[in-house]
């Protein structure tokens, strides 16, 4: 009678072997894709002018600046090297917590930030100040550290990959910085947006037709 049970036991002991193992696969496969898992962005825009640089974990910089109504983008990049210290010294800063920001002067033309960090597990936070604030040293440090990756995209970046007054067009595939490629669909009744379908993953984005040389790198091809 004892031989089934340690059958049962051997079968109990595979199934849990196997159950871990998908667990620690699934966990393996959850973990964000350095492509598209943005570790800091910066925002500083007022109603003139804007600046934005996202850090993404595979050491790709985003650059966004906006006057007055036309938004252009660009990309540069960092080395692993560049980007583990980057990350090294953002976590060594740490969450400054709830600190007393001392607002200075406001207005139209005065840039308002926003800093968006995403480090890891229960190391992310958003800050928020003005170019005019006095900042306490915490977030002085972090707000330094931000436009120096703003400054260093500024410096490296490299040029749009659409050419030289692009008009989309139905049947044109363009290429988003994660490096996923969407094709154009269709236009929405008034011609104003447009609708993108994703190659690689079954995604559907509308957005305003103006705006798709501000959200993707590059013209993939043209029907």
């Amino acid at each position: 009678m004892w031989r089934p049970t340690i059958a049962l036991v051997s079968v109990l002991a595979t199934a849990v072997g196997v159950f871990s193992t998908g667990v620690s696969d699934a966990f393996e496969n959850a973990r964000p894709d350095p492509r598209s898992h943005e570790l800091l962005r910066l925002n500083c825009s007022s109603r003139l002018v804007g600046a934005e640089v996202t850090l993404f974990a595979n050491g790709t910089l985003r650059l966004r600046e906006r006057r007055e109504e036309e938004t252009q983008m660009w990309l540069a990049e960092l080395t692993p090297g560049e980007v583990e210290g980057y990350r090294a010294r953002l976590v060594a800063e740490g969450s400054p917590g709830e600190q007393p920001i001392r607002r200075g002067v406001s207005g139209e033309w005065v840039d308002q930030c926003r800093l968006t960090l995403e480090l890891g597990p229960g190391q992310a936070f958003t800050l928020r100040y003005s170019r005019m604030d006095s900042l306490p040293l915490p977030v002085a440090r972090l707000a330094a550290i931000a436009d120096e990756l703003l400054a260093t995209a500024r410096e490296r970046r490299l040029g749009s990959g659409f050419p030289p007054g692009y008009r989309v067009r139905v049947g044109d595939v363009v290429q988003r910085v994660d490096g996923n490629e969407f094709v154009v669909k269709r236009f929405t009744v008034d011609g104003a947006g447009v609708e993108l379908e994703g190659i690689q993953q079954p995604i559907v984005l509308y957005m305003d037709r103006k705006q798709i040389a501000s959200e993707f790198v590059t013209l993939v091809r043209r029907r």
